[in-house]
């Protein structure tokens, strides 16, 4: 429930919005990971709040992923769609930080999609990665992260 949905809810008093509060997801699948081989980006999409073990299940599959692309000698693109993903809590945007510090190299590129601009600054504190960026738009999120792709280099 949004802020402006409390000011029209009928006549019943509601309590102050706590930081975080653990809204159940739409989306059923509330971390999923694919291959979208078109243009060989690995795309992560995460809706709701995040709950530690299916974090952990989640950050292996993205590394089993990543394996199978390190192995074909390409570089490593990744689009995380977060635009529907709640605030999340401290100690999991710690535990992002730490599963993704041990999936990246150095020379992969992370493209990270929110939908605001609160979201925007949480994930920038997490993701400590020096080649990750961070978007409002997809189309400039998947123009960055496509535009010096470095397979040749890798391939040589």
């Amino acid at each position: 429930m949004r802020n402006s949905d409390y000011a029209t809810a009928e006549k019943t008093e509601l309590p102050r919005r706590p930081d975080f509060v653990p809204v159940p997801s739409v989306n059923p699948r509330v971390l999923d990971v694919s291959m979208d081989s078109a243009n060989g980006v690995i795309r992560t999409v995460a809706s709701g709040l995040w709950e530690r073990e299916k974090l952990l299940i989640h950050f292996s599959r993205i590394r089993r992923m990543i394996e199978q692309v390190r192995a074909r000698g390409e570089q490593v693109l990744v689009l995380r769609d977060l635009r529907n993903a709640e605030t999340q809590p401290p100690e999991i945007a710690q535990l992002v930080n730490i599963e993704g510090r041990r999936c990246f190299a150095d020379a992969d590129r992370l493209a990270v999609l929110t939908s605001s601009s609160l979201l925007k600054m949480q994930m920038k504190r997490a993701v400590s990665h020096s080649r990750a960026a961070f978007f409002l738009s997809p189309n400039a999120a998947m123009t960055w992260l496509t535009a010096y792709r470095q397979d040749h280099l890798i391939a040589n």
